[in-house]
């Protein structure tokens, strides 16, 4: 995801840099030819710089990106690695309703809590055995100088009178009961919280993608392109061509940002349901 993100991020300043050089370029031209003046060859040279601090620091976080994956995926460092994929193209995200339907069952922590409070009712159940009588019954069948004989039986009835009189281990099983089915709600009450807010921030984080790619996107190509058409013909400063490139690429990297974020928090929502481990 992060590597994924930061492969987008880079190909977006590559373009700026690119965008920025040949309006540089072009300015100079003119500023040659007296059609332009000194502020806007300054202007285009300071564009052109912040593009190449910020691809700069795009290659330093793909670098960092890859890195990381390299070390996930066990390969060499020297190892070329590449994400495939895009970040818009993810699964349809179920619902809350559904994910918090299969959290009891697929959650590490919910799932060890059970387990916890399932051996101390056993560790309960046994304590509680040894206060109940034990019975026995005997049957047997003598004979009599090998000829004749009879059946004969008895039962046996055993108290635990010194059990029966000590409930030191009943409520001792009791408590250790009690506290373990405290520590299993507390802890489906954390995760369900967790849950929540992070579905609340994936919510709020898809709303920000569905406007980017709707609204902001298109209207920050559309002025762009108008600027462009503008300054050819004369209509339009490099000053207003510039902002409106600038309003662009802040815009793209906005949207990369939004579908990295959205991923994000749908991976921490698949680790705190469990669904990351199946």
């Amino acid at each position: 995801m992060d590597a994924l993100a930061a492969q987008e991020q880079f190909a977006l300043a590559d373009s700026a840099v690119a965008l920025a050089r040949s309006f540089a370029e072009a300015t100079t031209r003119r500023r040659e030819l007296g059609e332009s003046n000194a502020l806007e060859v300054l202007q285009a040279s300071v564009a052109l710089a912040n593009a190449e601090r910020r691809h700069t620091d795009a290659a330093g976080d793909l670098a960092a990106s890859t890195a990381a994956l390299r070390s996930l995926l066990a390969l060499p460092q020297e190892q070329e690695v590449r994400a495939v994929g895009h970040l818009a193209e993810a699964p349809p995200v179920p619902t809350l309703v559904e994910v918090e339907a299969r959290l009891l069952e697929t959650n590490p922590e919910i799932a060890g809590a059970r387990q916890a409070e399932e051996i101390a009712r056993a560790q309960q159940a046994v304590v509680a055995s040894e206060r109940l009588p034990e019975f026995g019954f005997e049957l047997a069948r003598q004979t009599v100088a090998g000829t004749a004989g009879y059946y004969g039986g008895g039962i046996r009835l055993g108290l635990p009178v010194f059990r029966l009189f000590n409930r030191g281990p009943d409520r001792a099983a009791d408590a250790a009961t009690a506290i373990a089915e405290a520590r299993r709600e507390a802890i489906e009450r954390a995760v369900r919280a967790r849950l929540h807010a992070r579905y609340a921030e994936l919510t709020a984080a898809r709303a920000q993608v569905t406007m980017f790619a709707d609204r902001l996107l298109p209207l920050a190509d559309r002025a762009h392109d108008i600027a462009l058409l503008l300054h050819a013909s004369g209509e339009a400063s490099y000053l207003e061509v510039l902002a409106a490139q600038t309003a662009l690429i802040e815009t793209q990297s906005s949207y990369v940002g939004a579908l990295r974020t959205t991923a994000r928090l749908r991976a921490e929502i698949e680790s705190i349901s469990g669904d990351d481990a199946r």
